[in-house]
């Protein structure tokens, strides 16, 4: 979930100032590392997605998913915090590279 995306929706549902910076800070300066073979990599920040586990993330996922734009030839496929945007066309027109010249 891109986080100033977020915030952004969160700021058109009108919360109050102190929630939103709530909400920012349970958001920001998340950090992370990934052991493989019991070699620990470097903190790398967290820029996108809310925590698992907590209880708050479901409701955000909710709100930032809350506007996916609704078409009878385009099916929104979201579980949990996956989401995915599935369409078909007779034709792969759209999908050939245009001609340069």
């Amino acid at each position: 979930m891109w986080h100033n995306g977020l915030i952004l929706k969160l700021n058109n549902y009108q919360l109050s100032d102190y929630l939103n910076k709530i909400i920012q800070q349970f958001l920001s300066n998340r950090k992370f590392h990934v052991k493989t073979n019991k070699v620990l990599s470097t903190v790398g920040i967290i820029q996108a997605g809310t925590p698992q586990g907590s209880s708050l993330s479901p409701t955000l996922d909710n709100i930032f998913n809350s506007d996916f734009p609704l078409n009878d030839k385009v099916r929104n496929c979201l579980f949990a915090d996956d989401s995915a945007v599935l369409t078909q066309a007779i034709s792969n027109s759209l999908l050939k590279p245009s001609n340069p010249n």
